[in-house]
């Protein structure tokens, strides 16, 4: 059994719905309600609550809790993915999905000149009813264009060393059925395949001494394999040519091979489902077909055990990385290329999806994108003390220190913390110095929150921009506010 929910949405069970309203469900919404609060009740077992943290322990997938009595509440967090609730019987699934009132409400909250900082306030108010989206829809969501955002931040090699961080895969776990046109995982794993493996071409395939065996006539080269010369030439009165086994240097290596074996499962995958890449697609095919031609002379991997100790050269660092991703997205299909093709369900193994960590990458990727002549002045994940800071930006006027917050529902009093947060970043020594600003100054840093707004945020992400369209939190002093947009599905799905 599948319960569906979408990013920061929640779901109650029992429903409370009147006994009227009730009688007008259709028979099988009610079983399927009924068979959630069993699901939930057998998910906690005994237990107040449950639900994985993943990512270095700081971020909570899903949260199930029981509220009292008989009834339980399901809240997604920020991640998309699926996990099991019941091994093997019952599973969670969260798509990516942004409520535009949300935004309006968070951006709102930064407006307000005071609001009480640690008043007990309900946040449903700002959050989605699994339910209500299921019944009547929400016209004002917009489904998130992940893959979008994700391309954006491949192109700049910058954030290589952050991108494992973007998704969790829990391959010990039992696979889970998915219908094929919301399997959000592969089709990330063939984005970033095929984004390292268009880099390693602009620079050239790397040469490698690789192991060869051939049939040589009338001339012995490296090793004899003498067994396998018996069976292969002499029973067969072969006696001019002989088995040899030696070494060559050129580009048909054990990486290169395995590189073109993955490279056609994802060319398959684009080919037959290619719904799942919207406007990505065109540029994705034509990235496959400008580096298949480096491959022609390269022979394809028939084992993928083959490829059990690789080295990596400085320059062709990238190479990490593409294997890295290939042997997930192979064993993905089960290294069987025909299981591509599946157009019903996929069998796929739990994983979830970064999403304030996709936001933070992109926008400091547009940052670097709109700024080329300031890439020296921007800085991700700056590192003090145990504190990661998202981006610091420290030109010669404009000197910033910003936090993005890729989470629309709000406690007014978990506002303030996070203000607050921003704040004694900036008012850390080693930040200063890293903006230039000397030890006996007393220059009062400029701190931005960044947050989606789907309908009025900038799209250009220069400083001068950035910079104009920054608005005023009232209640602090010198901290400002910047709606951003970020890549939607042409249409909400």
């Amino acid at each position: 059994m599948r319960v569906r929910l979408t990013e920061h949405s929640w779901l109650k069970r029992p429903r409370e719905i009147s006994d009227t309203a009730i009688q007008s469900l259709p028979g099988e919404v009610i079983r399927r309600y009924e068979e959630e609060l069993r699901v939930f009740e057998e998910a906690l077992a005994g237990n107040t609550s449950v639900g994985p943290t993943l990512f270095r322990n700081q971020t909570r997938a899903f949260h199930l809790e029981k509220l009292g009595g008989n009834s339980y509440r399901l809240e997604a967090n920020y991640l998309v993915g699926a996990d099991w609730l019941v091994r093997g019987k019952s599973y969670v699934q969260v798509i990516p999905k942004l409520e535009k009132g949300a935004a309006r409400a968070f951006a709102d909250c930064l407006d307000e000149e005071e609001f009480a900082a640690d008043a007990p306030t309900s946040d449903e108010k700002t959050w989605l009813n699994a339910d209500y989206i299921e019944a009547q829809g929400i016209t004002t969501a917009s489904q998130v264009h992940y893959l979008r955002m994700l391309m954006t931040i491949v192109k700049d090699s910058h954030f290589d060393k952050y991108l494992e961080d973007l998704f969790h895969i829990d391959y010990a776990a039992p696979a889970l059925p998915l219908p094929s046109d919301e399997d959000l995982l592969t089709p990330l794993l063939v984005v970033r395949f095929v984004q390292v493996i268009r880099r390693i071409v602009s620079k050239g395939l790397r040469k490698s001494y690789y192991t060869v065996q051939h049939n040589l006539t009338n001339r012995v080269k490296g090793k004899v394999l003498v067994s396998q010369h018996i069976k292969t030439n002499v029973f067969k009165s072969k006696l001019s040519t002989v088995l040899c086994q030696y070494d060559n240097f050129g580009q048909n290596t054990l990486e290169n091979q395995f590189l073109k074996k993955v490279l056609r499962f994802a060319r398959r995958y684009l080919d037959t489902h290619g719904k799942l890449f919207g406007d990505t697609l065109p540029e994705l095919h034509h990235a496959v077909r400008a580096v298949s031609p480096a491959f022609e002379l390269i022979d394809e991997m028939e084992e993928i055990a083959q490829l059990r100790h690789t080295t990596h050269h400085p320059f062709y660092g990238e190479y990490k990385e593409a294997i890295r991703v290939g042997k997930l997205l192979l064993k993905r299909f089960a290294y069987t290329i025909n299981s591509v093709d599946s157009t019903d369900r996929v069998m796929t193994p739990p994983f979830w999806i970064n999403m304030p960590s996709l936001f933070e990458m992109y926008v400091c990727a547009m940052m670097r994108a709109h700024n080329p002549a300031a890439l020296d002045a921007i800085e991700y994940q700056f590192s003090t003390h145990g504190n990661q800071i998202d981006i610091l930006f420290a030109g010669d006027r404009t000197r910033l220190v910003i936090d993005t917050k890729y989470k629309m529902h709000y406690l007014r009093g978990h506002l303030h913390q996070d203000i607050r947060q921003v704040a004694g970043y900036a008012r850390l020594r080693k930040v200063r110095g890293r903006l230039g600003i000397s030890y006996t100054a007393d220059d009062t840093v400029d701190c931005l929150i960044v947050y989606p707004d789907l309908d009025n945020g900038v799209d250009d992400f220069s400083i001068a921009t950035i910079w104009d369209a920054k608005r005023e939190v009232k209640a602090y002093h010198r901290v400002w506010k910047l709606g951003v947009k970020i890549p939607v599905w042409n249409s909400p799905g």
